[in-house]
């Protein structure tokens, strides 16, 4: 064969018979332009085609490939640590509450209530290791 005719050629005589066109078929992803009678190829095989660099698919023949998809800068590699659980102070705070501007009542009632709130804890928590002293002492 050559480029545009493939024949049948005598092994004896050498004389050739059946002279015919190559019948083409069109090159694809992983195959050149192919003969379909005596297998001659052109030119090379087109490879996959990807519409980028994380696709896994090929748009013409549907050929899957692995992709190692990089990791995004704005999601966390690993789990966020979580820190450890405190324990609510038991000492009653020692400075006033800041005083609040005149002429917003909710906010003079919240102050006042947010220093009697810590009043009460600091007695509580007085009275409680009052009872634990006195028991142990028993």
């Amino acid at each position: 064969h050559d480029s545009e005719m493939h024949w049948l050629e005598c092994a004896s005589c050498g004389d050739v018979f059946e002279t015919e066109a190559h019948i083409w078929a069109d090159a694809n992803c992983t195959t050149p332009k192919t003969c379909s009678v005596c297998k001659a190829t052109d030119g090379k095989a087109l490879g996959h085609t990807y519409d980028g660099d994380t696709d896994a698919e090929c748009n013409v023949c549907g050929y899957e490939r692995e992709v190692d998809i990089p990791e995004q800068p704005n999601e966390p590699a690993t789990e966020p640590a979580t820190e450890p659980a405190t324990e609510p102070a038991t000492e009653p705070a020692t400075e006033a509450p800041a005083e609040t501007p005149k002429g917003d009542d909710k906010e003079e009632k919240r102050g006042c209530g947010s220093a009697i709130g810590i009043s009460l804890i600091g007695i509580v928590t007085a009275l409680a290791a009052g009872f634990v002293l006195t028991k142990k002492k028993r």
